[in-house]
């Protein structure tokens, strides 16, 4: 970590490094995901509202804040929890990573594979809906 007083406010910069438990967003699995950010912030005694600075008072600059801030601001939006995640068989919900699925999957669309097939077909129709 670094820091610099300039007369006014600090200047704090830094990295976090840390290991979250995820959940895959294809296939449900939970693994630890490596995280590294860095931040670079300013700290003022007198900050507050339109200013970016962190707030401070007295002679201790609490950091839980940045870090917080650091660490929520910069997570993956998804998680995988491998780059080539087959994810699950959208028939069954057999995890296709471990195997293939022994169901049959229908190459055209089937109401299990798409629950919007009902209103595709009501607008097909003449009906007023």
């Amino acid at each position: 970590m670094k820091y610099a007083f300039d007369g006014s406010g600090f200047n704090v910069g830094g990295n976090v490094t840390a290991a979250f438990r995820s959940a895959c967003a294809r296939c449900g699995r939970e693994f630890i995901e490596p995280f590294e950010t860095e931040f670079d912030e300013r700290f003022e005694k007198e900050a507050g509202g339109e200013d970016d600075a962190y707030p401070f008072a007295g002679d201790e600059i609490d950091l839980n804040d940045l870090v917080r801030d650091a660490i929520l601001l910069n997570m993956p939006n998804y998680s995988l929890c491998k780059e080539d995640c087959r994810g699950l068989c959208p028939v069954c919900g057999r995890d296709l990573n471990t195997g293939q699925c022994s169901c049959a999957r229908e190459a055209d669309e089937d109401e299990t594979v798409n629950p919007f097939l009902r209103l595709r077909n009501l607008l097909e129709d003449d009906k007023e809906v």
